[in-house]
């Protein structure tokens, strides 16, 4: 995860964007726009600090959304 940090191709920096060039959008989440810098901040010094990812980011799976699967 951290590579695709560093090439700015993650899930905050990709939000980040679409915040920047959606016309309107940046004044209505600059909240998120600025938890997701924090979160970027934080990702950074773990793994500076531990050289790994979170473990947020390390057990993270796509959710198993069977149930809401429709039928044919």
């Amino acid at each position: 995860f951290d590579m695709v940090v560093l090439n700015e191709l993650d899930r905050f920096h990709l939000a980040l964007a679409a915040i920047e060039r959606v016309p309107g959008l940046a004044e209505r989440a600059k909240n998120l726009a600025a938890e997701l810098h924090g979160k970027l901040a934080e990702h950074k010094a773990y793994v500076r600090e531990y050289g790994e990812d979170m473990p947020e980011i390390q057990k993270w799976n796509w959710p198993d959304n069977s149930a809401t699967k429709v039928a044919d």
